[in-house]
This record gives C-alpha cells, structure tokens and sequence, in this order.
C-alpha cells in the first residue's frame, strides 16, 4: 500500500473516532475541506509538519501515521466452516506463508502494479435459494469481469493467465487435502490472491470452475473473509450456503456465458439432449460435465428431471469422480515462475530465495533452476 493510501487510512481512522466532518478535520492543520479530501482518499500527503501537528492534536506517535497495525496487514480468508466446524483447515498457515512468499516476489519485481483488488459488489441476499433478481446482478457482474478482462465471449480460455493478467494472483501446488479444491485470501497493501489445489487426481475442469468460484467470492463477498484463522465472520450456516450458490452461479455466467451459449448452441439443447451432446459441448467451454449440465440447468435451457437423468447417465458411466475425455494438464504459475526467473538471472536473489519462492510449483526446483541457467547461457 503506498504512503499515501496509509496515512489516508489513519486519518480516517481517526475522523471516524472523533466524529469529525473534512472540514473540522482540515481546520487542526489549517487547510481547506477540499484538501482534507485528498489526504483521506491518499491522493496528496500532509507533510512533516501538519503530520505532528495531528499527532499532538489526538496524542498520537508520528508512526502512528506511516504504519498500518500488523492485524490489518493479515490475509482474510473464506472457508466454508460447515465442512470444518472446529475451525479453517490445517493448510492454512501454509497457504499464508505462501501468498506472503509471493507478495515479496512482487515487491522485488519491477512490476508498475504491486497490489491490486477487483472491483467489489457487497450483495446482500433474502432468501436461502437465489431469486431471478439475485442471477440477473450475478451474471451481470459475471460479463463485466470477462469484458474488464478482455475476454468479451471467447470460450474454453487459459483463465489463469487471464486472471494474472488482471493483477489476481494465483498459485498451483498438490495439497495433501483433495477436499480443498481452492481457496482465495486478500490482505489490505497486497492484493487478492488465489490458490489451486493442482493435485493430479483433481480433474482440470474442476479446478478451472473452483478457481472462476473462487473469484466470484472475492468480488461479492469480501466483506465474509476472515483476517488470519479465527472464525468466520458469520455463524450463520444458510448465509454461507448462499454465498457458496451465488459464487457458483458466478462461475458457470463466468465459464459458460449465457447469451454466448444461447446465440450458438440453442439448437444443440432442444429437443431430446443426449450425454454425448453434452460431452461434446462441455469441451467446448472447457468445463466438466457436471458443471456444464448443473450451468444449463441454471440458465433455464433444461428442466430438473432432464439434469437428473443426464447426471445419472453421467456417474452410470462411471464419471462420478471422473471427466469424459478429460482436459490434458494446464501449464499454471506463469507469474510466478517468470518473475521469480528474472529476478534470479539477474542476481537480484540468492538461489535459496529462489527455492523459497518456487515452493512446490514444480516437482524439481532445483532442476527448473538448472534449465534457467542452461537456457540463459
């Protein structure tokens, strides 16, 4: 976070506490409303002087200003809690120490955006099932994400360098855990982060839906997410449940956009829609079939006893835990690996650095090292 942005949030802070309009605040150190304004959005920073005169007028350190408490610096996950009641799963200081690892690559690296959020809609929802009002503001914001990406209606897309293209950041390693299939954290100064369980027996259709779901919580929900591992924000297991839904319908509007899916497969989905239909165009949009037949469902192109019988075609056949003619393993850590190689070749870290960043992005990273140095010579 820049120094701006931090001595904004204090100055808010404070303003808050006191009850204090801009230009109440603006008078201790004798400037206009309009500059009070700067200050608090960080657009301009007080200098050294009206810096100490705040911090003897509220009895405040000057530090006070330039620092944000460490708590505050904290990533915030969201976890579904119903699954683990006793509290977030054991991998989670992992998947802290890791986002942390590859905040400071960032830092290190000569990228002109350190940290970046995405846009942020807090919806709030009545009921424990999605109405026709909460899909409408669900795929609206779906669309506009692909078309802020610049993705407009391109289908079966590499999404994870779309997202690191976006200033998401995204990490892939085997957990021991497979029910984790991901998860997304924030921290204020950092940035949003995503990481996939890149496990060989998860499919890859199913960690491009977990990682779009993912997504849609750090868009609608990032109000829920909790600051280390304390427990979530609600206790309230039907508000966690609908969040689950909305992030779900998030992914399938995101993954299968529905006016792409209806202005060129329409004819593909009336009539008698048999399990080879689906397979066919679930390779199409790069989805499982379960996900691409429960999306079709969503939208309203087939009924819940047609969705039944296909998804009981689907797991007689034997694709329960299994993809028909499955997506070949995605190349992921794009990001990562480039920076963490171009830092390295230049000799701005050590190779235990190097090590340390890489984690377990790839088997051998000692031997990806080697190939670095072998192509670089």
């Amino acid at each position: 976070m820049s120094l701006g942005k931090t001595i904004g949030e204090k100055l808010s802070e404070l303003q808050k506490s006191y009850s204090l309009n801009q230009e109440e605040m603006g008078s201790i150190i004798n400037v206009s409303r309009q500059t009070m304004a700067k200050y608090l959005k960080g657009e301009q920073i007080p200098d050294g002087e009206k810096l100490w005169k705040l911090s003897q007028h509220f009895n405040k350190p000057l530090n006070y200003f330039l620092s944000l408490p460490e708590e505050s610096t904290r990533f915030s996950f969201l976890y579904r809690a119903e699954l683990v009641p006793e509290g977030p799963p054991m991998e989670f200081p992992y998947l802290e120490k890791r986002f942390n690892n590859y905040f400071e690559l960032i830092q290190l690296s000569s990228l002109s955006i350190k940290e970046y959020m995405p846009e942020y809609y807090d919806l709030e929802f009545k009921s424990k099932d999605l109405s026709k009002e909460d899909k409408k503001t669900i795929e609206k914001i779906a669309l506009k994400q692909r078309n802020h990406m610049g993705i407009g209606d391109a289908i079966n897309i590499d999404i994870y360098t779309v997202l690191e293209n976006n200033h998401i950041n995204l990490i892939a390693e085997p957990l021991e855990d497979s029910e984790i299939d991901a998860v997304s954290a924030y921290a204020r100064g950092k940035g949003a982060f995503i990481f996939v369980n890149d496990r060989d027996d998860i499919t890859e259709e199913r960690k491009i839906f977990s990682t779009i779901h993912e997504l849609g919580h750090l868009i609608m929900h990032r109000k829920h997410y909790t600051s280390g591992f304390k427990s979530p924000n609600s206790s309230d297991k039907r508000k966690r449940d609908i969040r689950e839904k909305a992030a779900d319908y998030f992914a399938s509007c995101f993954l299968v956009p529905p006016h792409v899916l209806k202005e060129n497969f329409s004819y593909e989905l009336k009539g008698f829609i048999s399990l080879s239909t689906i397979i066919n165009l679930k390779e199409e949009f790069g989805i499982s079939a379960q996900a691409f037949i429960t999306s079709i469902n969503k939208f309203g192109l087939i009924t819940q006893p047609t969705m039944g019988a296909l998804l009981k075609q689907l797991n007689k056949q034997g694709y329960a835990k299994t993809e028909p003619n499955p997506k070949a393993k995605i190349r992921k850590n794009h990001k990562l690996h480039s920076l963490t190689r171009t830092l390295l070749l230049e000799e701005n870290i050590s190779l235990n650095k190097a090590l340390e960043f890489l984690g377990k992005t790839v088997s051998d990273p000692r031997e990806k090292i080697k190939e670095w140095y072998a192509d670089y010579e």
